[in-house]
């Protein structure tokens, strides 16, 4: 079926058609994928644009790693070491109010100035959450075309893909939207993804046996021929591809591409005590508030600030864990996991102990304030799932 194609979309399909170098291609065709109407008469056609996009990127992942094999061993100073119960960046345009953000919710001594980009390279706080400490780090301002301009602007993308979570901070002074378009146009060239949901296509390659599709949800419109073809484009002629929901065949192009970085994300919207910040924040949650948690501050009158660390530790989605031993009061210092781990994660993390002589496990389990009792105990097994101030105590 012919496609109608708008002035913008022609325009685009001709800058992606004169591209040379596989970076300018990437973007031009993202461009022009970006210009297509969306319906039943252009899904064909935005299929076969983004099965050439996925080609281009894997083109350009090979390009990069043989890269890094000649490059020399010196460590960026965005390559930074994780500690804490995670690593969350700090993001957004230049005078946002980054630095003082990083500055208010640990306490660190950064340089602030009302001219642009006064960070230029990455700044290291802890912030302090309860009784745990979580790494934050201010990047530098995202700018336009950074991950093909020469400069700091790959370094940075590199950062962020590298975090547990993401802080986009959001200037009220300034008009949102594009502020959002420019972030999250950005990280798309970058492949990295913002509260994106868990993907419904999973791709385990083998030694042996072909390529093997198992559909354990709804069918797809695509049939085994097209997933076979994709991956087999890629080289990849042995597999087990398992769909677990109703899914796209975009789906499985995304699944195909390793190099994508789901990443949690919330929105904290700063300088709300400015002329003009209500309308700017109204329009911010009409466009984004379905995708992202959406906080309105203002670091300069001290307001809203309070519960951020709270809604940062929750990007996490980790939870703290007490040991015990009998006799003795419960730890201190907490474990920390990753939510959904259970208590075989919990005494791999601890010692081997743990695991060869495990008879059972004590969970003393904090309950609401409203409840007379303290704690429910429970006696438990080795698959049994853990929750945020669990205290265990370990029996063998």
């Amino acid at each position: 079926m012919p496609v109608n194609l708008s002035p913008e979309a022609v325009a685009a399909q001709q800058r992606y058609m004169e591209a040379n170098s596989i970076e300018e291609q990437i973007k031009t065709l993202r461009e022009y994928i970006a210009a297509i109407p969306k319906h039943k008469g252009t899904e064909n056609l935005l299929y076969n644009l983004k099965k050439r996009l996925s080609k281009l990127l894997f083109e350009q992942e090979k390009r990069i790693e043989k890269a890094k094999k000649g490059r020399s061993s010196v460590i960026s100073p965005f390559s930074i070491r994780k500690e804490g119960a995670g690593q969350v960046v700090i993001i957004g345009g230049t005078n946002s109010g980054k630095s003082s953000l990083l500055s208010t919710l640990t306490n660190v001594e950064t340089e602030i100035a009302d001219y642009p980009f006064t960070t230029q390279l990455p700044v290291i706080g802890m912030m302090k959450y309860e009784d745990i400490l979580v790494q934050l780090i201010e990047l530098p301002a995202i700018f336009e075309h950074m991950n093909v301009k020469s400069g700091n602007g790959r370094q940075i993308l590199s950062a962020i893909r590298n975090s547990d979570a993401v802080v986009i901070l959001i200037d009220l002074a300034q008009e949102p939207i594009s502020q959002m378009n420019l972030i999250l146009s950005e990280l798309e060239t970058a492949n990295i993804r913002l509260n994106v949901p868990r993907m419904p296509v999973q791709i385990t390659k083998t030694g042996q046996g072909g390529i093997v599709v198992i559909f354990q949800g709804t069918r797809i419109e695509s049939n085994r021929r097209d997933i076979v073809e994709l991956l087999k484009d890629r080289k990849i002629h042995n597999a087990v591809v398992k769909i677990s929901d109703d899914c796209s065949r975009e789906d499985v192009l995304d699944a195909l591409n390793a190099n994508i970085a789901n990443k949690k994300a919330i929105i904290v919207a700063n300088k709300g005590e400015l002329k003009g910040s209500k309308n700017n924040y109204r329009l911010l949650t009409k466009n984004y508030s379905s995708i992202f948690r959406i906080l309105g501050i203002s670091i300069h009158k001290k307001i809203g600030y309070l519960s951020l660390s709270e809604e940062i530790f929750k990007q996490l989605e980790v939870i703290r864990i007490y040991t015990k031993e009998q006799g003795k009061d419960p730890s201190p210092k907490p474990v920390v996991l990753s939510s959904g781990s259970v208590v075989e994660d919990l005494a791999e993390r601890l010692h081997n102990k743990f695991l060869d002589g495990f008879k059972y496990a004590r969970i003393m389990r904090p309950n609401p304030p409203h409840m007379e009792k303290k704690y429910t105990i429970l006696q438990v097994g080795m698959n049994y799932k853990l929750e945020d101030c669990d205290i265990v105590q370990f029996y063998i």
